[in-house]
């Protein structure tokens, strides 16, 4: 039949080629109900959700009241921290927060059971309360890390700040070894996180290897669709539009300019790149 229009001549070109199909199979896929929040990232892939290893809240190395003043000291009578009890005993670089008269400073010496060191005089009265969070690391005693079966290489996601990690040592059961600070301050050792496995069931796809680049690293995502959104409300042309980079599952960087927010983009994906990325509330589903 002879078409009666531009929509017409559209509507039998992607019949012919199959293109109204692919798109209709596409819309019925967004519909799963397997997500979960991106952290854009040039090194660490999107975790799959259905890969979880473990879930908690991060915990400090300890905390409690200083029962005397010395210059550049902290002082408790009431503390152990050469314990041997996860996550002590203290290290130097561990930092120290002052949480009665706001200060910090990282540990330089662990003089004592009772007595620490640093680089300036961040206690000077008593009693002020303290707080020690460890650097680069996950604390947690309520859950066992090593039950749970954690692993190097090990996806760790920041639930609260949306931040991204993988893990580069398991300590012991309460701790981890993080390649990111993202738990390391008075205001986010505490955030919620989730764990996600990246060595069991993976596979070495090319986008982290081979032909296209890359190192070669394990992975249990093998494609799944991107969301755009983004934190600022839409209400200008300039606030609908981001830019989103991302590594396919046959290893290519794209860039797609100028996503609306709202919309998927057209293609499998494995991996947001922090470079080149514009939108910060990205969606992957499966």
């Amino acid at each position: 039949m002879k078409s009666r229009g531009l929509g017409d001549s559209i509507e039998k070109f992607t019949k012919a080629t199959g293109i109204k199909t692919v798109v209709t199979k596409i819309a019925e896929k967004v519909g799963t109900g397997c997500g979960c929040n991106v952290v854009p990232s040039d090194t660490i892939p999107i975790p799959n959700p259905g890969f979880l290893a473990a879930t908690g809240v991060g915990n400090k190395v300890d905390s409690g009241v200083n029962s005397a003043i010395a210059t550049n000291k902290l002082i408790d009578s009431l503390s152990s921290w050469t314990g041997t009890t996860p996550p002590l005993p203290v290290v130097v670089g561990d930092v120290v927060y002052n949480t009665t008269t706001p200060a910090n400073a990282p540990v330089t010496a662990v003089d004592s059971a009772t007595q620490l060191a640093f680089g300036s005089n961040i206690f000077q009265a008593t009693p002020e309360n303290y707080l020690i969070v460890r650097q680069n690391a996950l604390v947690d005693d309520e859950i066992n890390f090593l039950t749970k079966g954690v692993k190097s290489g090990d996806v760790v996601l920041n639930t609260d700040n949306l931040s991204i990690a993988t893990v580069t040592a398991v300590v012991n059961s309460d701790e981890l070894t993080l390649s990111a600070n993202i738990f390391g301050s008075n205001t986010t050792y505490n955030d919620n996180f989730r764990i996600y496995s990246q060595a069991e069931g993976g596979s070495n796809y090319p986008a982290y290897g081979g032909a296209n680049g890359g190192v070669a690293t394990t992975s249990n995502n093998q494609g799944c669709l991107i969301y755009v959104g983004d934190s600022t409300a839409a209400t200008t042309v300039a606030t609908q539009f981001y830019n989103v980079t991302v590594r396919t599952i046959s290893g290519d960087i794209i860039t797609f300019f100028n996503c609306q927010v709202g919309t998927y983009l057209p293609i499998q994906v494995v991996q947001v790149m922090a470079s080149g990325t514009t939108a910060d509330r990205l969606i992957a589903i499966w």
